[in-house]
């Protein structure tokens, strides 16, 4: 393989076709018993990248490192996503057919794994069906499939799956998961928990961002008011004069109103601000 191609950095998006041969070409690997765990990362991925290439039929930009960042969020992604399906499938629910569980997956880990700062919350689309449906009824890939998905109470086995290759190497887990018990209700409430948790946070911060905005009013005519109550009638017409002494006495009777400012004395001169 040319090392030209393998030092070019990746400058488009993949494509479904790359995708997918991604994702045979680690199926290959992965599963060639002569890959020992003795070997490199770096050895791995070169012969990722080859099988890669030669399921393609022909030679790309992409290198073994681009690779392995590629497959790493490919991993990611439909590791978490077959938590969903998984949880769904198990529990069998009465008169389901594949496709229904499929949406339902797709449904709660687009609610789910939506950003929680975004505003509005956003859906999570799940990007990477056409390489879960190579990966799904794999071996290899089932049996190290993330764990991070399964619910909490998951008995994890006591005797690790033997292995003629160490997956960690090629980016995927190596602890399997277990099926869990949960009822589809409970699973759906758990949901709504978490969605109910991020539509109160941000309305949380939405009340926040309110009572700053009116702080900074509240702020801004004060200093306007003490402006005017500052206002000199040293060389104003009498017209002027008395505008600005209309303006002064209703920001008078307003703080009076408000208990802000005391009645005064008749003798008194000046007006007794109370902050």
């Amino acid at each position: 393989m040319e090392i030209e191609n393998q030092r070019k950095t990746r400058k488009t998006n993949y494509s479904q076709v790359e995708d997918e041969a991604l994702v045979k070409a680690w199926l290959h690997i992965s599963g060639d018993a002569v890959v020992g765990r003795d070997q490199k990362s770096t050895k791995l991925w070169l012969r990722v990248l080859e099988s890669f290439h030669q399921i393609l039929g022909r030679v790309t930009e992409r290198n073994a490192q681009g690779l392995q960042n590629r497959w790493q969020a490919i991993s990611h992604d439909v590791s978490k996503f077959c938590g969903y399906y998984n949880k769904i499938g198990r529990l069998n629910p009465s008169g389901w057919n594949d496709q229904m569980i499929l949406d339902e997956a797709k449904q709660q880990y687009g609610e789910i794994e939506g950003p929680l700062q975004a505003k509005p919350m956003q859906f999570c689309k799940f990007k990477f069906e056409h390489c879960w449906k190579l990966l799904k009824d794999s071996p290899k890939w089932n049996d190290h499939v993330l764990v991070r998905n399964t619910s909490k109470g998951c008995k994890k086995p006591s005797n690790p799956p033997s292995q003629a290759i160490d997956l960690d190497d090629l980016g995927t887990p190596s602890t399997p998961s277990t099926p869990c018990s949960i009822p589809l209700d409970e699973f759906k409430s758990m949901d709504h928990e978490h969605n109910q948790e991020k539509l109160e946070a941000k309305k949380k911060s939405e009340e926040e961002k309110l009572e700053a905005k009116k702080r900074r009013a509240e702020q801004k005519t004060l200093r306007e008011e003490m402006k005017v109550m500052r206002q000199s009638m040293v060389g104003l017409t009498p017209e002027q004069a008395a505008y600005w002494k209309l303006q002064q006495s209703l920001i008078v009777e307003r703080y009076k109103a408000n208990g802000f400012l005391r009645d005064l004395d008749p003798y008194e001169k000046n007006y007794d601000f109370n902050f």
